[in-house]
């Protein structure tokens, strides 16, 4: 439990008990090995993402009641100080700021390691190992003002950003500021949550096609010429295709979920069609991005 300490009791004499281990975080769960008869172990998970087995070995040297006080004044010692086995886990992010900037977000986690992501490419950009968090943060402050559209959660241990149709479009930047360059040399004005829907989406088909052009395509595509005329996701970067993509309703029940890549499947097309909210394929579909207000 909270205590972190796993005892194993007499059940015919309760007095009867011996401490087997004391845990560094508190017990979520336990499960006997059965590999033997009796089990010659115990596999423990707890709050932190490592899974420990201990061993059962010498049970038999219980302590009797006498030698334990309830008051915690003479704990008993434990049978075991280290585990037998570790099976490690992934850190989990426990601390995380958004750069004023509203495209990246520096964390920190479990295991104090720093890391510096990018929301806008839904990537990490660097990993900064165990540098001081809030000295991190100083020297990456940049003077510049930029609308929220999008928000943060830990939840998961992971970084699960969200986009709601109220904020997701209030953030522009420059081509040249966010590290783009235009074919033409021009430097036009980008909405940051547009091109993450694009890219996000860039797998599904119907996002590919322009209701407009159908016909066209189709003739394109019997020249084999389809390909190097249909605009795939925003024409500036991709996402890695094993971003997970969940979709959701304003009171946070899933309404479906899967990875970017998948979206190019028959059945997961199918089901967006269904699922995609219209502000949604505005975007990603018909390619009607928001107008820049200055």
């Amino acid at each position: 439990g909270r205590d972190k300490k796993i005892y194993c009791t007499d059940l015919r004499n309760p007095d009867i008990r011996v401490l087997i281990c004391e845990e560094k975080a508190p017990v979520l769960k336990m499960e006997l090995d059965r590999s033997a008869d009796p089990p010659p172990a115990i596999w423990v998970s707890t709050t932190k993402s490592s899974v420990n087995k201990w061993s059962l070995k010498g049970m038999h040297n219980f302590r009797s009641s006498g030698e334990y006080d309830n008051d915690c004044t003479t704990p008993l010692t434990p049978l075991c100080t280290q585990p037998e086995q570790v099976i490690k886990g992934g850190a989990s992010i426990i601390q995380c700021h958004i750069l004023n900037d509203k495209r990246h977000i520096l964390t920190k986690d479990t295991n104090n390691n720093v890391a510096f992501w990018d929301v806008l490419k839904a990537c990490k950009g660097e990993d900064l190992g165990k540098v001081e968090f809030d000295e991190e943060i100083k020297k990456r402050f940049k003077m510049v003002y930029v609308p929220n559209w999008f928000s943060v959660d830990l939840k998961t241990g992971m970084l699960t950003i969200t986009l709601d149709e109220s904020d997701c479009f209030a953030a522009w930047v420059s081509a040249k500021d966010a590290g783009f360059s235009s074919s033409d040399g021009s430097d036009p004005k980008l909405n940051l949550g547009g091109l993450l829907l694009q890219a996000l989406l860039e797998f599904w088909p119907r996002t590919r096609i322009n209701p407009m052009d159908e016909e066209e395509n189709e003739v394109n595509h019997v020249n084999g010429e389809q390909e190097n005329r249909v605009q795939k996701g925003n024409g500036y970067f991709q996402v890695p295709p094993h971003t997970p993509v969940i979709f959701g309703e304003a009171g946070g029940r899933t309404l479906f979920r899967l990875l970017c890549r998948d979206s190019g499947g028959e059945t997961e097309s199918m089901l967006l069609n269904e699922t995609v909210p219209q502000w949604v394929i505005d975007i990603t579909v018909d390619k009607n991005m928001p107008k820049f207000n200055k």
